[in-house]
């Protein structure tokens, strides 16, 4: 989430970029410009690294998770590509001003495209880009402590080979730094400066900041005089060679990160990000135009002048182009077919989430089962809109329906509830995903595989499906077991979708059973995790029953397996989907005339016929066929008749014989109903759902 404060402050040290480039005060006062822009102002840059750290980098510092790790690298990809449009963008520039020659040492020119830079603000990105690497890399191999401390080592080395390299360049470790000169120009880049501001970023993620206001900005205060007394030494008794890198501009930065966190300007700027980032990256083109029209206007040759009117230029046309409400350039969105489609509604799906929380316990979360594409609903929509609502853990069928999940950007635990081969273990891990303990063999084949990873020990209750023998000698043998993280213990239960009095019993001695398991471990101190029985009938017939997650599936959709059968919780569930196809065609049928394929269906009289886009390879079953199942446009039934093919079905038009073409057709929407008309459950029937179905969210 964006803090406001952070957002006003990433425009004020763009301008302070500016003004480091623009030198204000150099004719007015040198050593002001020595003191403020060239020492007070270096906060500019490192405050954006520190963004990235705090916003981008923090979950990695947590723990190396596939979903962190994707953060990182899209991040990177993305500065890369920036990187790639300025240098094309500045290009021009930069053989016009000779920073770039074609007659170049290919090192030298290597090193200004990849290190350097072409023009003299675009080092940053190939900063940022190397340094998130090598935190990366560092952090997926150590903790974030270890890195901390490197960073903080690295730092100190650049120190020497930027502000305080006048005290060192008569010293032994002049030659040292004469070779890091040659390689990397520098040692304000990728490796020695930017590292350890990420990882600042990273560590305030990390710290909860106790001090009051007040004293947070005295030690703020006291931070800035060491770096302006810092600075006024070393700009006094020795020769920077550059004036990047001090002790004390990361104690500035250590204090006044929190207090922008706090800060809650009653105004902002308008896209601050947007705009600072633009005002960063466009700047250079406006000082040389300035230049150039100093030699004709005079008041220009003045340095504030200068700074203030490329300050209005850049600015003014950054927001008038930003304000644009028309973009001069939109990607089209590639056109569906809309032959047939399933409406996504996710007002409905946080409304069945609503009533389940309403159910069950409030100590009890929910886990989401999303297996077979969340019931044929669409899993990356529903697990989407789902972790927005505060659901933090997620259960799939196969390691594969987990890493799609992975790849859509799902950064909450998943819960793989079936078998996955100890061949697939890499990508367990690879994926950040935790895999269920099947069986005893299972858990000695994951075991040998020797990849650490997180399970959930599956129990045997009763169901005899999947699941570890039910007794205390089998249990702790897998809990001897190295490489298996076992942070979850659950079972399934067979019968709790029935009230039948032998259904009960089943269920009562499944739920003993594991409640029994559950005291062993306790009483031999034996950390299992967290704990989770209840499907989506056990939520709604054993309610009682707390746990630290339920498992409702079918119940998210907005249906019931079976309507017949009564629960002792009664829910108000909303059909999260809605299946809708075309007419595409009408005609009419003479008295007598077979309809369709065969002869299940004769004109009785003349009657209207439509063509509808939907048929048996689109999920719906051939079974309903003359079953009385009705279609409906707005609210019109339109009763099917004659076979369903393959691509189509045919309707009953009698009564709106001047329906349009095109028009759109409700096939399902009550799933239940239906399910109930082909003689099978609710689960079955929205699970067949065919790929040619596009999904379409409300």
């Amino acid at each position: 989430m964006k803090n406001r404060g952070i957002e006003h402050f990433r425009v004020i040290a763009a301008m302070m970029v500016v003004a480091i480039h623009c030198l204000p005060l150099l004719a007015l006062w040198p050593t002001g410009d020595i003191l403020i822009t060239l020492t007070l102002f270096r906060v500019a840059v490192p405050f954006f690294f520190m963004i990235s750290g705090y916003y981008v980098f923090a979950e990695l510092a947590a723990g190396n998770s596939y979903p962190a790790r994707q953060r990182v690298f899209a991040f990177i990809k993305k500065q890369a590509q920036v990187y790639l449009w300025a240098t094309l963008l500045f290009l021009p520039l930069a053989l016009y001003t000779q920073t770039l020659r074609m007659d170049l040492p290919i090192g030298t020119f290597l090193q200004t495209v990849l290190i350097n830079g072409i023009l003299y603000h675009l080092w940053y990105f190939p900063a940022v880009i190397t340094g998130s690497l090598l935190v990366t890399g560092l952090l997926m191999k150590l903790s974030f402590n270890k890195v901390f401390w490197l960073a903080s080592g690295l730092y100190l080395i650049g120190l020497g080979g930027d502000s305080w390299f006048g005290f060192v360049q008569n010293t032994p470790l002049a030659a040292f730094y004469t070779a890091i000169f040659h390689l990397l120009d520098g040692t304000r880049n990728g490796i020695f400066f930017t590292p350890f501001f990420l990882c600042l970023g990273m560590f305030l993620r990390k710290q909860t900041v106790t001090r009051s206001l007040p004293k947070q900005v005295s030690f703020l205060l006291l931070s800035l005089i060491g770096l302006l007394v810092e600075s006024a030494y070393l700009h006094g008794f020795s020769t920077p060679r550059h004036d990047s890198m001090y002790f004390f501009l990361p104690v500035v930065l250590f204090f006044l990160f929190p207090i922008l966190l706090r800060w809650q300007p009653a105004q902002t700027w308008k896209q601050p990000s947007k705009l600072s980032f633009w005002l960063y990256l466009l700047h250079p083109y406006t000082i040389a135009v300035t230049h150039f029209l100093s030699r004709k206007i005079s008041f220009l040759q003045n340095n504030l002048i200068n700074y203030l009117v490329v300050l209005l230029l850049t600015m003014g046309g950054i927001t008038l182009f930003l304000s644009h409400k028309r973009p001069w350039f939109k990607r089209r969105k590639p056109m569906l077919a809309k032959r047939a489609t399933k409406e996504f509604s996710a007002e409905a799906l946080l409304h069945n989430l609503q009533e389940i929380q309403r159910v069950i316990s409030p100590k009890t979360k929910v886990m989401a089962v999303v297996k077979a594409d969340a019931y044929g609903c669409d899993a990356q929509e529903v697990a989407s809109v789902l972790e927005k609502n505060k659901v933090d853990f997620f259960a799939v069928a196969t390691i594969d329906e987990g890493i799609q999940l992975r790849k859509s950007a799902i950064k909450s635990p998943i819960l793989i509830l079936g078998y996955t081969s100890p061949k697939r273990i890499k990508e367990l891990r690879r994926y950040s995903l935790t895999q269920s303990i099947v069986s005893e063999g299972h858990a000695v084949a994951l075991s040998q595989a020797k990849v650490p990873i997180d399970c959930h020990l599956a129990i045997d209750t009763g169901m005899h499906r999947l699941g570890v023998t039910p007794t205390m000698d089998s249990i702790l043998a897998i809990f001897d077991l190295p490489f298996l993280r076992i942070n979850g213990i659950y079972s399934h239960l067979g019968s709790a979708d029935r009230l039948s009095a032998d259904s009960i019993l089943r269920t009562q001695k499944q739920i003993e059973c594991f409640d029994k398991i559950l005291l062993a471990l306790d009483q031999r101190q034996i950390s299992y995790g967290v704990t989770h029985l209840q499907s989506s009938y056990g939520i709604l017939n054993y309610p009682d029953k707390c746990y630290d997650y339920v498992r409702p599936g079918i119940l998210l959709t907005g249906s019931l397996s079976d309507t017949k059968e009564p629960t002792k919780q009664r829910v108000k569930l909303q059909p999260i989907l809605t299946l809708k196809a075309q007419l595409i065609a009408k005609r009419v049928v003479a008295k007598g005339e077979a309809i369709g394929y065969g002869q299940t269906a004769i004109a009785q009289q003349g009657i209207t016929v439509g063509v509808v886009s939907i048929g048996y390879c689109d999920g719906l079953p051939r079974s309903l066929s003359n079953k009385e199942f009705c279609l409906s446009y707005r609210g019109q039934p339109l009763p099917q008749i004659g076979l369903i093919c393959m691509d189509m079905l045919l309707v009953d038009l009698t009564h709106c014989p001047t329906l349009p073409i095109e028009s759109d057709i409700e096939v399902l929407s009550d799933w239940s109903e239906t399910a109930e008309q082909t003689q099978t459950i609710t689960n079955e029937l929205i699970c067949r759902i065919g790929s040619r179905v596009n999904l379409v969210v409300k």
